[in-house]
C-alpha cells in the first residue's frame, strides 16, 4: 500500500509528462488514431483473403502510421529548442549548413520602408531548423508505411522489379535529380514575384532555397511553396500505370523523392492558410535577420477552415485530459 508521501512523489515524478500530454491536441489525437488500429485489429476476422477485410486493415495501418507521426510532433513541439533570447542561435545545424546568393543584389538595408497601409512590422522566428526537420522527418512515418505495400502491388499488377533488385545507383540519380528540379521550381515561382534567391545545403539532410529582398503576400507564399508539387505530380504519377516496369520504377522514385521533399512545403502552408490574407512577409538577404510580418491597420476577423478544423480535435480531445498542478509551466 503505498504512503501518501510514495503518492505525492509519483505524481509529481508524472506531472511534465501529464503536462506535455495537457498542452498537445496532436499528441492525444495520434494516441486516438493508434488506439483504432488496436481495436481494429482485436475484432479483424481471420480470413485474410476477403477483399474488403484487407482494405479496412490497410485503412487503419495508415491511421496508425499517421498516428505515430502526431504522437511524435506532439511530443516534439512541446520541447524548448533554445527559445531564449540568449541562445536562439544556438542550433546544432549551423556548422552544417552552407549557404550562397546565386541570384539578385545583396540588400543595402534592413529593415525596408514599411509599405502604406500597414502596420509596423513584428519579427518572427521559423524556429530551430533542427526541430523543423525532425518534424518534417516524423511525418515521413506515414510514406514509409506506404511504400512497401503500394510497391508490391505494383510488382504484381506491372511487373515493377522487387526492392532488392533495384538499381542503386538509378535511385541516387532521381533522388538527386529530382531534388534539384523541386528546388528549382520553388526558385523560378519566386523569382516571378520579385525575389532575389540564396540557395544552401544543410549536410546531410536537405537542400534549400530562401527567397529574399521582396514583399510577398500570403497567396504568393503559398505559390511558391507549393509550386514543385502542383508541377511535379501530374508528371509523374501517370507513368506509374505504364507497362514498362523501368519507366514506372523511376515515376515511382521520383514521384517519392518530390512527396519527401514537400513534407515541410505541406507544412508551411498548413500554417499559412491559418493566417490573414493581407499578411505581408519580408525575408532578408541576410539569414541572420528575422522574417518580418506586416499587418494591415484595418484588418477583418476571420476563422478560417483550418482553425475550424484544428478546434474539432481540441474539442474532441479535451476530455482525455488529465487534471494536474495548475503551477505546471504547460498547462493553460
Amino acid at each position: 500500500m503505498q504512503t501518501p508521501v510514495a503518492h505525492s512523489q509519483l505524481r509529481e515524478d508524472f506531472e511534465e509528462p501529464i503536462a506535455v500530454w495537457n498542452a498537445s491536441p496532436a499528441l492525444r489525437f495520434g494516441v486516438v488514431l493508434l488506439l483504432l488500429d488496436f481495436a481494429w485489429s482485436s475484432i479483424a476476422p481471420s480470413e485474410s483473403g476477403l477483399l474488403a477485410v484487407s482494405v479496412i486493415t490497410t485503412l487503419f495501418g495508415g491511421l496508425s502510421a499517421i498516428g505515430i507521426a502526431c504522437v511524435f510532433t506532439g511530443v516534439v513541439e512541446q520541447v524548448e529548442w533554445n527559445t531564449t533570447e540568449k541562445t536562439s542561435r544556438l542550433d546544432w545545424l549551423p556548422r552544417l549548413r552552407f549557404e550562397t546568393r546565386v541570384f539578385g543584389s545583396q540588400q543595402l538595408a534592413f529593415p525596408p520602408d514599411r509599405p502604406i497601409g500597414f502596420q509596423p512590422p513584428r519579427e518572427i522566428s521559423s524556429g530551430s531548423m533542427a526541430k523543423r526537420l525532425l518534424i518534417a522527418f516524423i511525418w515521413m512515418l506515414p510514406l514509409l508505411w506506404i511504400l512497401p505495400q503500394f510497391w508490391q502491388g505494383m510488382t504484381v499488377l506491372w511487373g515493377t522489379p522487387s526492392i532488392g533488385e533495384l538499381d542503386w545507383l538509378l535511385f541516387v540519380k532521381i533522388s538527386v535529380a529530382v531534388t534539384l528540379l523541386h528546388e528549382a521550381i520553388h526558385a523560378l515561382v519566386a523569382v516571378h514575384y520579385g525575389c532575389g534567391i540564396s540557395t544552401g545545403v544543410i549536410l546531410p539532410l536537405a537542400a534549400y532555397i530562401r527567397p529574399s529582398g521582396a514583399f510577398l503576400s500570403r497567396r504568393k507564399r503559398i505559390l511558391i511553396t507549393l509550386a514543385p508539387t502542383v508541377v511535379i505530380t501530374p508528371i509523374f504519377v501517370p507513368v506509374l500505370f505504364h507497362a514498362n516496369g523501368w519507366l514506372v520504377t523511376v515515376a515511382f522514385y521520383g514521384l517519392l523523392f518530390n512527396t519527401v521533399g514537400a513534407v515541410d512545403d505541406l507544412r508551411s502552408v498548413w500554417y499559412l492558410l491559418k493566417v490573414p490574407s493581407s499578411r505581408l512577409y519580408y525575408t532578408s538577404a541576410d539569414r541572420d535577420d528575422p522574417m518580418l510580418v506586416y499587418d494591415r491597420f484595418s484588418q477583418p476577423n476571420s476563422v478560417t477552415l483550418l482553425e475550424r478544423c484544428e478546434a474539432v480535435v481540441l474539442r474532441l480531445t479535451d476530455p482525455l485530459k488529465i487534471e494536474q498542478n495548475p503551477a505546471s509551466r504547460h498547462s493553460h
